[in-house]
């Protein structure tokens, strides 16, 4: 009985132990578009982890820029190429994403913009 009782404890430990040592961690991207003629880029993308940026894109830079040290010193440049063109490639999406919906909505003029938010 006491070999048995031995082993439960060390089970309740080990288990214990892994779950105090688990985190939990929430990451967001917000996307933004705008029609050309206001004074911020016509497409950005922030990543957020735990609600702080990590990652930054935007239409005037064209290329994706890591916010903390952590993504800057864990990822490679594989990662930064692959998605630099993930958002260039967003970035015309929502482009004509917004022409269209324009041009159903007779709304040719004018400055519209697109928010997408996405856990």
């Amino acid at each position: 009985m006491d070999y048995s009782y031995a082993i439960i404890k060390a089970l309740f430990v080990a288990f214990s132990i892994q779950l105090t040592l688990a985190a939990t961690h929430s990451m967001q991207y917000i996307v933004t578009a705008v029609t050309p003629g206001i004074s911020f880029p016509e497409h950005t993308e922030v990543g957020l982890m735990d609600g702080e940026p990590f990652v930054y894109y935007d239409s005037n830079i064209r290329k994706i820029i890591p916010k903390t040290e952590w993504i800057k010193n864990n990822e490679g440049e594989d990662y930064w190429d692959r998605e630099t063109k993930r958002n260039q490639a967003t970035q015309e999406t929502f482009k004509a994403n917004i022409a269209i919906a324009m041009s159903r909505f007779n709304q040719t003029k004018g400055k519209k913009n697109i928010w997408n938010v996405y856990p």
